[in-house]
């Protein structure tokens, strides 16, 4: 159909999508100010925020994050087969990241009390992925793609839109480090790992279905003179290096996101078996069980029934048969009472 063409890309387009996310150009010093201003100022914006879980706060924070020019760039670069750029881009993405961790980790020094899953909604949401944080990169990214491909959609969109799944996870796990709870950290750092390497994926994929390849803005910046034919950072490498590139972006991109399901699936077993020996135990006890809560590594069995707590003995003994460390886990009984309401003698009228 003939509105599909509108997302193919062009000669001009290619050209101008060099222009806007690669670092090759005689700026770069302009644009690298740029990018690490704006990345201090986002990650401190979302660390503030979320220490006073203001919503408002992280919303600003990604409004702010430079965070999609290097992540475009590595998309276009691997698509280009250009090894320099997507090198240079990789790396800004890498020192990005470890900028917001420390800039988390430096906010969490001015607060007195630790920073917690347990006392901070907006670290909870952070530090339990789920499968549908990975769809959400997934989609970013095919965002990210379509905007670079089209002029007339502002980078400001796919820019919000990979904030939100990578600014706020960095900062949460900067202020988690601080506050020496490493495993919740490590959840943060793999929902980051795992949105970044959906976008990049979904990203790049997107820009080889819109066309995108280095033979449309090569020529096109030769005749106009912005680069030497002879700078072997626009030299188109031929479709042998092309499959290689995206070959091996492909492995990259993949080694993550396995480990990051390999580790979910582990968190995911472990509290299966915790929620299952809790069952057992309290049916032979009586007490009900109501739920478990994870944050990271630690588990938190929750009951209801008459107290006190029957003794746990046996239930941790079940949760070591089934592969748990009991020194992880802590059990909550909410006490329950039972009252019979009685009538109340009537009075009579006077």
């Amino acid at each position: 159909m003939s509105y599909l063409s509108d997302f193919r890309a062009t000669p001009e387009a290619v050209a101008r999508m060099r222009q806007d996310v690669l670092f090759e150009h005689d700026d770069n010093a302009r644009r690298y100010s740029k990018f690490w201003v704006l990345m201090i100022l986002s990650s401190a914006l979302a660390a503030a925020g979320i220490l006073t879980e203001s919503v408002a706060a992280l919303i600003g924070a990604m409004i702010i994050s430079p965070f999609i020019t290097p992540m475009t760039g590595v998309m276009l670069a691997a698509v280009l087969s250009q090894r320099a750029n997507m090198l240079r881009s990789v790396g800004l993405v890498l020192a990005g990241a470890a900028a917001a961790v420390a800039v988390g980790f430096l906010l969490g020094l001015i607060v007195d009390a630790p920073v917690s899953p347990e006392t901070n909604a907006l670290v909870a949401g952070r530090v339990v992925p789920i499968g549908f944080d990975v769809v959400v990169g997934a989609l970013t990214g095919v965002v990210a793609a379509v905007a670079l491909v089209r002029e007339d959609i502002s980078n400001s969109v796919p820019g919000v839109a990979i904030a939100v799944t990578i600014i706020s996870a960095l900062a949460v796990t900067g202020l988690l480090l601080e506050s020496g709870a490493y495993a919740p950290a490590w959840d943060a750092f793999v929902l980051f790992v795992a949105n970044a390497t959906a976008t990049l994926a979904t990203g790049t994929l997107t820009m080889v279905l819109c066309g995108v390849r280095a033979s449309l803005g090569f020529p096109k910046d030769v005749e106009s003179g912005d680069v030497n034919a002879n700078d072997p950072r626009h030299v188109d490498r031929g479709p042998w290096s092309r499959v290689v590139t995206l070959g091996a972006v492909a492995v990259v991109i993949a080694a993550p996101l396995i480990a990051s399901a390999i580790h979910l699936s582990e968190e995911q077993g472990t509290q299966d078996a915790a929620r299952e020996a809790a069952v057992e135990w309290a049916q032979t006890r009586d007490v009900e069980f109501v739920g478990i809560d994870a944050a990271g590594e630690h588990l938190t069995l929750s009951f209801e029934g008459p107290t006190p707590l029957p003794s746990t003995d046996a239930l941790a003994t079940a949760l070591s048969t089934a592969g748990v460390d009991p020194s992880g886990v802590e059990v909550r009984l909410v006490p329950v009472t039972t009252q019979l309401l009685r009538d109340e003698p009537a009075v009579p009228d006077p």
